[in-house]
């Protein structure tokens, strides 16, 4: 067993829950026995070991803080126009505490929402413009591959025509060959041949010219591809009556008619030959048509594409200006700010008409329903301390208050200065009677249990040095060795050696020895 001083405590605190001497329950004096002589014996006074409740616990002191504390500045530059509450008011959270002037940032609002509206208003003349440009550009399309269909049928045509011309002239010469000549009957079979040459190119140019009518009824073709055929029908008529009428001169006879009417063919064929090949200067024509309707394909994409450009500018324009609205929007809503917490105002920096700018300090907000108590531990006495501890807090500014905390935090490092841990215990506030930069002691509640409990003048040396107390038993000192547990000022935990009920001599038991004869007074001396 270690020994400790007899009036010296081992622990930096020790609390013994009800163990302090109380005007009504101070150790009971037991009067003497009837197994006591009157006048024989060592006058002492006892008292009876109780079992009570014995609280151990480390001593601490620090300072009250706030559990949130809120600076709240602003976030734009405006004057102030309202302010809600001054130093040591109460504020809830959500409440609108400071308002600036929001006019300016309001007029840039309007000026962002009609500045939509204008683009809004672009886009739709954008997207007319576009499926314009799309029809103009389908429309050059369609005209462009008609005109590549009707260069190739007019090239068509003009080989054909010229070819037939050609043949037409040779048959006329022939005929008119074979007029010149005296046999009749050459002559009128030639004629023959010649009308039927000629009804087949008629029948032939009248065929074609009817099925061009009808490509030019449905598109497909144009009109001056059809008057070429009608032209040309014009001719193959023309060429069946002078071979109608050559005819009936060879049948009839009448030799100077028929070389008249020959010649008449020859040159009406050789004006047909001319007219075929007059006809493939329309080549040059159709051409000229095609590059025109790459022209305009080529402008009406031009005219979709500024149009598509046109409709892409306005979208960013739009865009642009909702960016513009949202943080106008946003600034209006800067101007207006709220208590994020319930708490009391600790300070105010700003004044109604004061200017503020972004990050100017407006008000400070101090939470107060729960406060800390920031409590300095020695590092002998650290590792003792857990969390979820209770801690019993009081206040010199608050004198006869107790408040009930809880440890909340260990902080891990320690001060190198003064060897102190920062404990961090969560202390209930709800009349808000505790103020940060108050300072408090603190006593952190290791543990709690029950044990006997005895006057502490009751401890005296044995003759080992160790503690012992004297019991008294029958007029006789009884000297027993105890283990001592928690201390206090004036009390003793006994945690061996003497059982609850004892009665433990507490007033002349310097002077006794084991075994000595006692007598139990109440009017002794308390030495």
């Amino acid at each position: 067993m270690k020994n400790y001083p007899l009036f010296a405590a081992t622990l930096s605190l020790v609390l013994l829950a009800g163990c302090a001497p109380k005007t009504d329950e101070k150790p009971k004096t037991e009067l003497p026995t009837a197994g006591t002589k009157s006048g024989v014996g060592t006058p002492v006074r006892v008292a009876t070991a109780t079992e009570k409740e014995v609280v151990r616990a480390v001593s601490v002191t620090g300072s009250i803080a706030a559990t949130d504390s809120v600076d709240l500045a602003a976030k734009v530059s405006a004057r102030v126009s309202f302010i809600a509450a001054r130093e040591g008011e109460a504020v809830r959270k959500g409440q609108l505490v400071v308002q600036q002037d929001a006019s300016d940032y309001e007029t840039q609002v309007r000026s962002s929402e009609a500045t939509i509206k204008s683009a809004e208003a672009a886009i739709k003349n954008a997207q007319a413009g576009i499926e314009s440009a799309k029809a103009s550009y389908q429309n050059a399309i369609v005209k462009l591959d008609q005109s590549r269909t009707n260069l190739k049928l007019t090239d068509t045509q003009s080989d054909a025509g010229v070819k037939d011309a050609e043949q037409q002239l040779a048959s006329a010469k022939a005929q008119l060959e074979i007029a010149k000549k005296p046999q009749r009957t050459q002559e009128v079979a030639v004629a023959e041949n010649s009308v039927a040459q000629a009804q087949a190119n008629f029948e032939r140019a009248t065929s074609d010219r009817k099925r061009y009518e009808n490509l030019v009824r449905e598109g497909a073709a144009a009109q001056i591809t059809l008057d070429q055929y009608v032209n040309q029908e014009r001719v193959a008529k023309a060429a069946l009556d002078s071979a109608k009428s050559q005819l009936e001169l060879a049948q009839i006879g009448g030799r100077d008619e028929s070389v008249r009417q020959a010649q008449t063919a020859v040159a009406r064929a050789e004006f047909g030959l001319r007219l075929a090949k007059s006809n493939t200067q329309n080549l040059d024509v159709r051409k000229d048509d095609i590059k025109a309707a790459q022209g305009g394909v080529s402008q009406a994409k031009a005219a979709l594409g500024q149009a598509q450009a046109g409709l892409s500018s306005a979208q960013a324009q739009l865009a642009q200006a909702k960016a513009g609205l949202a943080s106008a929007q946003q600034q209006v809503a800067n101007t207006r700010i709220y208590a994020p917490i319930d708490g009391i105002v600790a300070k105010r920096a700003a004044e109604i008409g004061q200017l503020a700018g972004p990050s100017s300090s407006l008000l400070t907000i101090v939470a107060l329903d729960t406060v800390f108590f920031e409590a300095q531990v020695p590092e002998t006495e650290i590792a003792q301390v857990k969390l979820g501890m209770p801690v019993e807090v009081k206040v010199d500014a608050l004198t006869g208050k107790t408040f009930a905390g809880q440890v909340a935090k260990l902080y891990p490092v320690g001060s190198t200065a003064s060897r102190n841990f920062v404990v961090r215990v969560a202390v209930p506030n709800p009349a808000r009677s505790l103020r940060p930069g108050m300072f408090a002691r603190g006593s952190v509640v290791l543990e709690k249990r029950r044990g006997v409990i005895v006057a502490k003048d009751a401890l005296v040396k044995s003759d080992e040095g160790a503690f012992a107390v004297f019991v008294a038993k029958g007029g006789v000192a009884e000297q027993r060795k105890v283990t001592l547990g928690v201390t206090t000022a004036e009390t003793a935990e006994i945690r061996s050696g003497v059982s609850a009920g004892d009665s433990i001599i507490v007033v002349g038991q310097t002077a006794l020895r084991e075994g000595a004869a006692i007598r139990v007074v109440t009017d002794i001396a308390e030495k």
